[in-house]
């Protein structure tokens, strides 16, 4: 701040002072020139008190303490209890200003500004709109302002004008306290894109006003989701992936592997009911999602949902994603009885929850015995077996086992 306050120096013990204001504010000095009324060896006494700061143009008050030079001027007065440089008069204090919103004073229009709670969301989130009030220097206001008039809140696609006041429909609330004074409100989107959130008011008896700061926020289409394989390992170790998995007596990790769209780095996933657990998600790019799967061991049969979310809130579930089956239950034979040398014996096996391409081992099998299988039904298979004439002739029990293609076995 520069300018100068014009005082006049005399011998009386005490003088009386007059207000000057100040109207140049180009640095941080405030220049008090003393002339004297007299020569001699007479000194100035200065009396401050209630010192008030506050800018006349754009530039806000600055901040700091106040102190006296009188350092390079010739003929300098002495003012009493003060040394150069070094004693502080205290510190200037902002006192904001009235807030200016109609006519030719509605600098404030262009200082308050629009701030949102969030810069992304999902089409169906909502947003938190503030307006912070400020004054001509941008100044928080901490007093309730009189005459404000009402504030509505307006979104659009593009920056908004004066114009747009005549659409922004979001009644706002009026934020009180020591610290600030605004205004705020809830605003929902309803489709994606970038979009501008403004503020307008109108004062009473005036038309309205369009506050120059604005905020932006992006409205992203959520996710979505097409496809959920989970990847089996059958009882050979070779791989299969489907819908569905069978329950098992052991906990297990699988793969998870969710088609979609729109999915954002960092998405969460989850699915409904007891016995399956999230251990990780991976995203490979905006339409690929790898989940990392535990299975508890002895989970309940039956279908499960999906849900992804992203971190901007926007969510889908996918139902019957994955499918814990039972395994088949325990087998009969329609003979049990064979003789060494037998070939083209026809067996027939009776269970439930046999799924097609079902792989029948026996153990013990040390190569004697060879069979092809046919899957009948859900209930039913038929071996086709060819048992070599080398086949031990003492009788010995072997076991029949189901390995379902999705990990159910028996």
């Amino acid at each position: 701040m520069a300018g100068a306050l014009a005082a006049t120096c005399d011998t009386a013990a005490n003088g009386t002072g007059t207000k000057a204001d100040v109207t140049n504010l180009t640095s941080s000095t405030i220049l008090v020139s003393i002339t004297r009324a007299s020569t001699g060896t007479s000194k100035c006494l200065l009396a401050f008190s209630n010192i008030r700061v506050r800018a006349l143009t754009t530039t806000a008050p600055f901040s700091g303490a106040i102190t006296k030079s009188s350092t390079g001027y010739s003929n300098s007065a002495v003012i009493a209890g003060i040394v150069d440089g070094v004693t502080s008069l205290g510190d200037l204090a902002t006192t904001p200003g009235a807030f200016e919103n109609t006519g030719s004073n509605a600098r404030s229009l262009s200082t308050s500004t629009v701030s949102l709670n969030k810069s992304q969301l999902a089409v169906g989130g909502t947003v938190t709109a503030s307006l912070l009030v400020k004054d001509a220097y941008g100044n928080s206001i901490t007093t309730t302002p009189g005459g404000i008039g009402t504030v509505s809140f307006g979104t659009k696609t593009t920056a908004p004008t004066s114009a747009d006041c005549a659409t922004a429909t979001t009644v706002s609330t009026a934020i009180t306290g020591t610290g600030a004074q605004g205004f705020t409100g809830s605003i929902t989107f309803a489709s994606a894109g970038t979009v501008f959130v403004y503020a307008c008011i109108t004062p009473p008896g005036g038309s309205a006003g369009l506050f120059t700061s604005t905020a932006q926020v992006t409205v992203n289409s959520p996710p979505t989701v097409t496809s959920v394989e989970i990847t089996r390992v059958l009882a050979d170790n070779t791989t299969t992936s489907g819908t569905s998995i069978g329950v098992a007596s052991t906990q297990r990790t699988r793969t998870v592997t969710v088609k979609g769209s729109n999915f954002q780095a960092n998405a969460t996933a989850a699915f409904d009911g007891m016995g399956l657990t999230v251990a990780s998600v991976t995203r490979a790019d905006a339409s690929t999602l790898t989940i990392s799967l535990v299975i508890a061991a002895g989970a309940s049969a039956g279908s499960r949902s999906v849900t992804v979310t992203n971190p901007d809130g926007g969510t889908v579930s996918f139902a019957n994603a994955v499918t814990l089956t039972s395994p088949p239950s325990a087998a009969s034979l329609s003979q049990t009885v064979y003789g060494s040398g037998s070939s083209g014996a026809v067996l027939n096996l009776t269970a439930t929850n046999i799924l097609p391409g079902v792989r029948v081992r026996l153990d013990p099998n040390p190569g004697d015995i060879s069979f092809t299988t046919q899957w009948n039904s859900s209930t039913q298979v038929t071996l086709t077996m060819a048992i070599a004439s080398t086949a031990r002739t003492t009788a010995e029990r072997r076991t029949i086992y189901l390995d379902n293609r999705d990990e159910s076995r028996r």
